[in-house]
């Protein structure tokens, strides 16, 4: 009965920690991120009774979090949300690459934003150089992954960079 018991709480705490995510994925679609966040986090709280940090499904949650952020121009915030994402993933063997990719993309974005260019050429490479290899005709990765480099050379003011950018774009359309 006490195993009943344990079982039990944990399919609620799973389905309630779905449906928190989920009513966040509405809430950032209506562009309410702040309350969106909120959400995240309650769903983060479900799925800790559950599942181990490293899980593809809190991941999931703290990613919609630094997204969120990073609609707000918080991009600092965002960062931090998006590197936890990545430690937790490479922690976990079983992410999928798409995610994995994802976040190295976001990352890359975000330190763009916040002109660490080193960082962000870093991590752009690497999602590129992942993709490439995993993915090559996820067009639409691709693309993303370009335009975030685009956008990092944009605020470099290195238009030849640019323009070799905006030509390997051109490629894959």
């Amino acid at each position: 009965e006490a195993l009943e018991k344990v079982e039990k709480k944990s399919v609620q705490d799973t389905l309630l920690g779905k449906a928190y995510h989920l009513l966040g994925n509405c809430l950032y679609y209506l562009y309410e991120e702040k309350e969106a966040i909120n959400y995240y986090q309650k769903s983060i709280g479900s799925k800790e009774k559950v599942y181990p940090d490293s899980h593809i499904e809190i991941i999931k949650s703290l990613r919609n979090i630094g997204n969120c952020y990073n609609f707000l121009d918080e991009i600092a915030l965002a960062q931090q949300y998006f590197q936890r994402c990545l430690d937790l993933s490479l922690k976990n063997k079983v992410v999928p690459n798409e995610m994995l990719l994802d976040i190295y993309t976001d990352l890359g974005f975000c330190y763009a934003q916040l002109d660490d260019f080193n960082k962000a050429e870093e991590y752009l490479a690497t999602a590129l150089d992942l993709t490439q290899a995993n993915f090559p005709d996820d067009v639409k990765r691709l693309i993303t992954i370009l335009d975030s480099r685009y956008f990092m050379y944009e605020r470099q003011e290195a238009h030849e960079k640019m323009i070799e950018t905006a030509k390997q774009s051109l490629t894959l359309a």
